[in-house]
């Protein structure tokens, strides 16, 4: 976000509604440089996708990312809190199926637009947008039903998300995330600093 402060706007301006709204061009602008589409699922996506795909679980994903990297690893019962880097046409609402992927837009004099010529934006919330209440209510009851909760690369900081797992009634929980000052563990309940590749990299050693 070097690029951003340099122009005078700090992160939660640039990525507003608001801002959208008020300079289409220079946000669209920003958001191509937020947007890395080199970036690939590592170990820990990799893995979970894994559990689903060649083991059978039953794995819900709730995740605060907009990378959409779960999906690319193979995961499909995921609740993206806060949407994802697809494309939905401006006026359309986040419940929108209508998507299109980066490579997909048509841009003329710095605006997006599909084929069909309708402006597209990316479909993530925005600073000033509300969440979608139907993902929320995915998500929680996901974990309300889950027997073993994984807490994995967050320190349960960004609420109302942090608040999610209240609703976990299952018997087993693990966290991991490398910022956890006091690693803790019990017959149901073990919390690690580590980092969650290097984590996962282990794990896969096991298969």
């Amino acid at each position: 976000y070097d690029q951003v402060e340099q122009a005078g706007y700090n992160r939660e301006e640039v990525l507003s509604i608001g801002f959208l709204q008020k300079s289409p061009k220079e946000a669209y602008h920003f958001y191509n440089l937020t947007f890395h589409k080199e970036a690939k699922p590592n170990k820990g996506h990799l893995f979970l996708a894994f559990l689903e795909n060649e083991l059978g679980k039953d794995v819900s994903i709730v995740t605060q990312n907009i990378d959409g990297l779960h999906r690319r690893a193979g995961s499909t019962k995921i609740f993206e809190l806060h949407g994802n880097m697809s494309w939905r046409k401006l006026d359309d609402q986040a419940t929108s199926q209508d998507l299109i992927e980066y490579d997909e837009l048509i841009w003329r004099d710095g605006i997006p637009y599909d084929i069909e010529g309708n402006q597209r934006r990316p479909n993530a919330v925005l600073f000033g947008e509300s969440l979608n209440s139907n993902t929320i209510k995915g998500a929680i009851s996901a974990i309300a039903s889950a027997d073993l909760l994984m807490v994995l690369g967050t320190s349960l900081q960004v609420y109302p998300a942090a608040s999610f797992i209240n609703y976990f009634q299952g018997k087993y929980r693990l966290q991991i995330d490398k910022s956890i000052e006091y690693p803790k563990s019990s017959k149901h309940e073990m919390s690690l600093a580590n980092d969650i590749v290097d984590f996962f990299k282990k794990i896969w050693e096991l298969f």
